[in-house]
């Protein structure tokens, strides 16, 4: 059985989940305004993408990098068609699926906390984002990051209260910060970010407005 719906009541994320949880095998095809995208899945796994420009059909983007730009998309419609397991599926992307989802989703998280940096005030107190086994095992942090990253789980102080602490200046300390907003380990103390619920907000929506778009009298 298939199923559609548009981005803006489900995002892409969310529909790959459920079918990863599902364990189903079939193409899931997209459509933006100007490009269309193919992902294909096999037991609940993604395991090939492509993105191709409608007009021309031409190949824009393949393999993980398709799937990475495909879950940038905020408008647009999906729809998921069910395939059967013993049929041939291109195969290009071999990282479990939970295991990508999650570092690209900890890349935007970082992207969005970091857009803040700027805003360090002497005031601004950080508090560690819970992280997933294997996230940051490449990172790259002086010595002095990785203090401030203990220092930050272990006690609720402001920035300016961090640098007195460590004999240093508020500029020093703020750009530790920064850092560690880059990398996804902190979040700023009272920063209100987009709704984790946002997504099944708006698809419990859609799914009420179709149910009361249903003739009256069906069961």
């Amino acid at each position: 059985m298939s199923f559609a719906a548009k981005l803006s009541d489900m995002p892409l994320i969310d529909a790959i989940r459920m079918f990863q949880r599902t364990v189903r095998s079939g193409k899931l095809m997209l459509w933006g305004a100007s490009e269309r995208g193919v992902i294909w899945m096999l037991h609940g796994q993604v395991v090939h993408a492509i993105v191709l420009n409608l007009n021309d059909r031409r190949l824009l983007h393949t393999s993980e990098a398709a799937l990475r730009d495909l879950l940038n998309w905020n408008e647009g419609h999906f729809r998921f068609t069910p395939g059967d397991a013993d049929c041939f599926y291109p195969v290009s992307i071999t990282t479990p699926t939970l295991q990508l989802l999650a570092s690209i989703e900890q890349t935007h998280v970082a992207e969005l906390y970091a857009a803040y940096a700027g805003n360090l005030t002497p005031a601004t107190m950080l508090e560690p984002l819970p992280q997933r086994e294997g996230m940051n095992e490449k990172l790259h942090m002086s010595a002095m990051e990785w203090v401030l990253l203990v220092r930050v789980g272990q006690e609720s102080k402001t920035l300016q209260e961090l640098a007195a602490d460590h004999s240093t200046s508020f500029e020093h300390i703020a750009a530790m910060a920064t850092t560690l907003l880059k990398h996804g380990l902190v979040r700023i103390v009272g920063l209100q970010m987009p709704s984790e619920h946002g997504a099944m907000d708006n698809l419990n929506a859609a799914i009420r407005r179709r149910l009361q778009q249903q003739p009256k009298g069906l069961h």
